[in-house]
C-alpha cells in the first residue's frame, strides 16, 4: 500500500530504482551516525560497550548489533506473553528502541507503553515513568549546554530508561498475566487495555 504512489508516479522501474537508492544511501549515512551522541537506541547502546563514542561502525557490526536486539527483544515478548493491546504498545516502542538511529525525538512512538504504564498504577512502573520524563526534562542543551548535554547523551541515557520501562511491563505481564479480551456467545465484548490482568472500563 505505501509503495503505491511510487508505483503510480515512477513505475515498476523507477521504483526499484528508488528503492535501491534509498538502500545505498542508508547503508552510507548510518554507520558514520551509528555511534553520535543524539543516537538512543538499543543497537548503539550494544555497540557502545565494545566501539569508543562518535567513531564509524563496521557495517557487519551494525547488522550484529541489529540482530542481537532484536532477538532480544522478540524472546522478551514472547516470553511475557502479552495481550493483543499490550503487544501493540510493546511494538511501538520496539520500533524506535530497535532502530540503529533511534534519535530522541523518535521517542514519541512510546506513548502507548507510556500511557499503559501510568493506567497499571503499579508504583515501580510509575516510578519509571518519572525517570523517563526527569530524563526528556534533564538531558537537553537548554538545560545542560550543548557539551555537558552531548557527554551525558553518550551514555544513552533514553536507551536505558526505555529499555527499563519496557523490561518492568514485561516482567509484570509474565507475572500477573496479560489481560484477554472477554468473549461471550461469539462476541468479543471487551477488549484488553491494560497491564496488570485488568480490562479497560
Amino acid at each position: 500500500m505505501l509503495t503505491l504512489p511510487l508505483l503510480i508516479h515512477y513505475g515498476g522501474d523507477g521504483t526499484f530504482l528508488q528503492f535501491h537508492l534509498w538502500r545505498d544511501t542508508l547503508a552510507r549515512t548510518t554507520p558514520p551516525w551509528a555511534l553520535q551522541s543524539n543516537t538512543q537506541g538499543l543497537p548503539t547502546l550494544l555497540l557502545s560497550l565494545v566501539y569508543p563514542p562518535e567513531t564509524v561502525v563496521l557495517p557487519g557490526a551494525m547488522s550484529l548489533a541489529q540482530a542481537a536486539a532484536l532477538g532480544f527483544f522478540v524472546a522478551a515478548v514472547v516470553w511475557a506473553r502479552p495481550g493483543p493491546a499490550d503487544l501493540i504498545a510493546m511494538c511501538c516502542l520496539g520500533v524506535t528502541l530497535l532502530s540503529p538511529l533511534a534519535w530522541r525525538a523518535n521517542y514519541v512512538l512510546a506513548w502507548p507503553l507510556i500511557r499503559a504504564a501510568v493506567e497499571s498504577r503499579h508504583r515501580p512502573n510509575l516510578v519509571l515513568v518519572g525517570l523517563v520524563a526527569l530524563t526528556g526534562v534533564l538531558v537537553s542543551d537548554s538545560v545542560l549546554g550543548v557539551e555537558w548535554s552531548r557527554h551525558v547523551l553518550l551514555w544513552r541515557p533514553f536507551a536505558l530508561v526505555y529499555a527499563a520501562l519496557l523490561l518492568a511491563l514485561l516482567l509484570q505481564t509474565r507475572r500477573m498475566g496479560a489481560p484477554r479480551a472477554t468473549v461471550e456467545h461469539n462476541v468479543v465484548a471487551r477488549l484488553p487495555r491494560c497491564f496488570g490482568g485488568r480490562l479497560s472500563p
